[in-house]
């Protein structure tokens, strides 16, 4: 029987038709795996295994990798695990994976990206030095070594004119010791003379003094012969 073409499907709409269904297989399919494996990948989830079961259990029939994502994110996961967590589910359940293979996936780990490249290892060519590289560090050596020397050299000179100033310290304060004790001994002599010479003046003066008055008792009894002197008689009792 010959189908007339005004009834007839388009073939473009018919195969539109054919794709939309062969899509919405899968998707729908993975909407029922998930929600009846809720607790299973929310156990084997990496992060936010709390909350996971109730988010997969409300999700829509047609679920997309954006919509595990918010599962995660809500679930205190960040966006790199987020991402992977959901990619790990859809993959899984578009194989058909097993419920106990479900059970016994471990958590993958999430690349860091602040890891730090690591450092390629020289190769023996690289690590070869120069001549011109020897030289300088040879010159460098030598110029060390001399500047060495002369600060060596520096020091010593400063010890040994450090070392004779002390010396001279010395001898100057030796110096100034002697002069001060030569000068209290010429002190003291001088005092003592000083002293000498008070004594010597005092006894002159009384000897003058002694002399004077027995000079006066002379005269005086020159000028008065008919005095007769009394032998036994006190001098100072007649000069009186």
């Amino acid at each position: 029987m010959h189908i007339p073409s005004s009834t007839a499907l388009p073939s473009t709409l018919l195969r539109f038709l054919l794709s939309s269904s062969s899509l919405a297989s899968p998707i729908s399919d993975r909407s029922i795996c998930v929600r009846q494996n809720a607790p299973i990948l929310a156990e084997a989830a990496a992060c936010g295994a709390n909350s996971l079961q109730e988010c997969f259990l409300a999700i829509p029939d047609f679920v997309t990798s954006d919509d595990l994502q918010s599962c995660f994110i809500e679930a205190g996961c960040t966006l790199a695990e987020a991402s992977s967590e959901a990619m790990i589910i859809l993959t899984n359940c578009d194989a058909g994976v097993s419920v106990p293979e479900l059970r016994r996936r471990t958590p993958e780990a999430i690349p860091d990206k602040t890891a730090s490249t690591p450092t390629p290892t020289p190769t023996p060519q690289n690590s070869q030095k120069s001549p011109s590289t020897n030289t300088i560090t040879v010159s460098g050596i030598v110029v060390a070594v001399v500047l060495a020397l002369a600060v060596v050299a520096v020091v010593t000179i400063l010890l040994v004119f450090y070392a004779k100033d002390r010396k001279l310290r010395a001898i100057a304060r030796e110096k100034a010791a002697e002069e001060k004790r030569k000068q209290d001994q010429e002190a003291s002599e001088a005092a003592l003379r000083k002293f000498a010479q008070m004594q010597v003046a005092r006894e002159r003066e009384r000897r003058q003094y002694m002399e004077a008055l027995e000079w006066a008792h002379r005269r005086a009894a020159m000028e008065n012969p008919r005095r007769h002197n009394n032998p036994f008689a006190d001098r100072n009792a007649a000069a009186a």
